[in-house]
């Protein structure tokens, strides 16, 4: 008997949260179902989206619109070589002039059009304001397709042409109710589902020794950027001497490159792949995080499985991980000052204290966030729909 088949479509690029969790989604449902992973962008085959992920079951709506149209073919072609031949070529197909005079849009909805139309059930995973997300809603409704919604980053407004829509979405599914209250304002009787992530590494997390020794070495992992607290961690172990680890990429890595320079306290390792993100929790004793803004962030559940303590702003789905418990190290205020006393608090906690700290740590994972019981809970979220 052949398997329901669901189109997992969404904007993935190359790599971020929103294709961690869209591999995530696919590995969780492709043993039961038929899914075919979908970008309405431009992807390419080395997007985290797209790890363990067969060649014939995934592919993007600009390869699709490249390959239909020869006129669209032949200006994606000089765009190509404009940009020096940089990427593949059907990157380039929604230039200026295909947009412009040769009806991009119109040819993208024809195409999304199609492929919906070849799936039983539609999975988006996008942010409420992303691009194709009421055409996606508007096709598959018409079509009288079940839709499941995961909605990614965080909700600041919700688009008016989105909100007359939301009631023909059969569920959602948010990281936290604090996300989802924001999108309660305009559809309050939704169905939904609450469901985190799992650490991507998890069974290399979970070998990792737990802690038992004082804490020296903090780390930070994530985009260098302003709203990930960056500016304020940097001020901060500026004043404190313990050593800190910094690993990412972003708009300010030039800021963490100069400071890491001046200060022998800090250093900066840069972008790190995947495979070593065992080594960079193995070397740290805490992890920071000091982030304005949040859906999760993973990079906590991937401290968890490792046994690592946890200094955090009360962001994303912290304050849900967390909930009366005394198992993290709170910043009440994204400022410097509150960092380095949640700092001193840390390493004031003796090795038993850090032993039984990362005891917790790892089995409140593997009790609320293991890769089998998140995988669980995408299953029953789409048994529901269909």
């Amino acid at each position: 008997m052949d398997k329901p088949s669901i189109l997992l479509i969404g904007p993935a690029g190359e790599y971020g949260g929103r294709e961690v969790e869209m591999n995530q989604v696919y590995h969780s449902l492709s043993k039961s179902y038929d899914v075919f992973l979908y970008s309405t962008g431009a992807i390419t085959s080395h997007s985290t989206a797209l790890d363990n992920v067969d060649d014939t079951s995934w592919s993007c709506l600009y390869d699709n619109i490249y390959k239909k149209s020869f006129t669209l073919k032949v200006l994606t072609y000089l765009s190509y070589f404009k940009n020096i031949t940089r990427g593949n070529r059907y990157q380039y197909v929604n230039n200026k002039l295909a947009k412009e005079y040769f009806g991009f849009e119109e040819k993208a909805i024809s195409v999304l059009k199609e492929k919906i139309n070849d799936y039983e059930l539609i999975f988006i995973c996008a942010q409420v304001t992303s691009k194709y997300l009421l055409t996606i809603i508007d096709v598959a409704s018409s079509l009288n397709k079940p839709i499941g919604f995961r909605v990614t980053g965080t909700i600041f407004y919700v688009p008016e042409e989105l909100k007359s829509r939301l009631n023909v979405v059969n569920t959602f599914s948010y990281h936290s109710l604090l996300n989802k209250a924001n999108l309660d304002i305009y559809h309050p009787q939704q169905s939904y589902l609450i469901i985190d992530q799992y650490a991507i590494l998890e069974k290399q997390l979970l070998k990792i020794p737990l802690k038992n020794t004082k804490i020296r070495t903090f780390g930070f992992l994530g985009r260098l950027s302003s709203e990930k607290g960056v500016d304020v961690l940097l001020d901060a172990f500026k004043q404190i001497d313990s050593d800190l680890i910094i690993a990412g990429d972003g708009p300010l890595k030039e800021k963490v490159e100069i400071t890491s320079s001046q200060n022998d306290n800090i250093q900066f390792i840069g972008f790190i792949k995947k495979k070593e993100i065992v080594d960079f929790f193995s070397d740290i004793d805490c992890l920071i995080i000091c982030s304005l803004e949040e859906t999760g962030p993973l990079v906590a559940l991937e401290a968890m499985a490792s046994g690592t303590p946890i200094i955090s702003t009360r962001v994303g789905a912290m304050m849900e991980r967390f909930e009366q418990r005394d198992s993290i190290y709170w910043i009440e205020n994204s400022s410097s000052l509150d960092l380095q006393q949640a700092v001193v608090k840390i390493k004031d906690l003796s090795n038993r204290e850090i032993m039984r700290l990362g005891l917790d740590l790892r089995g409140r994972y593997l009790n609320g966030y293991a890769k089998a019981k998140i995988q669980k809970q995408y299953l029953n979220f789409i048994n529901d729909i269909l």
